[in-house]
């Protein structure tokens, strides 16, 4: 799975295009292998890449398969990063009461689970959802 480790980073550092080759990469090798984790962890991915794209549909389907592949496994140790991602795309299309339920969700679950990695990724939320 070492692709989507480097798709990380490729979206923290804003080479999009790498981050998309990479996760393309990523979802072939765990489709192929049938590991569904590894490919609900792509599709989380797939979704935050979509969402730096400006390309809301494809980051809430990619999103919605995520959900649903978690839902299924009872894979929930990304549940934190799924419910701020839920965030995101309701801060995108300007519905600013979904956002916020959401935002809380990523918050108390993350702080539940002890989940410090995403501390950035919800102020940034935060921050944005004073914009609306």
């Amino acid at each position: 799975m070492a692709a989507g480790a480097v798709a990380d980073l490729y979206l923290m550092t804003g080479e999009l295009d790498e981050a998309k080759a990479n996760l393309d990469e990523a979802i072939g090798t765990a489709t192929r292998n049938c590991t569904e984790l590894h490919q609900a962890d792509c599709h989380l991915k797939y979704a935050r890449l979509y969402l730096e794209l400006g390309d809301n549909e494809k980051a809430r389907d990619s999103w919605a398969e995520d959900k649903k592949i978690i839902d299924r496994c009872g894979y929930h140790l990304r549940d934190a990063e799924s419910y701020l991602l839920c965030a995101r795309l309701h801060i995108a299309r300007g519905e600013k009461e979904m956002a916020q339920a959401s935002l809380a969700n990523a918050k108390e679950t993350s702080e539940q689970m002890g989940y410090r990695r995403s501390e950035g990724d919800i102020k940034d939320a935060e921050r944005r959802l004073l914009d609306l």
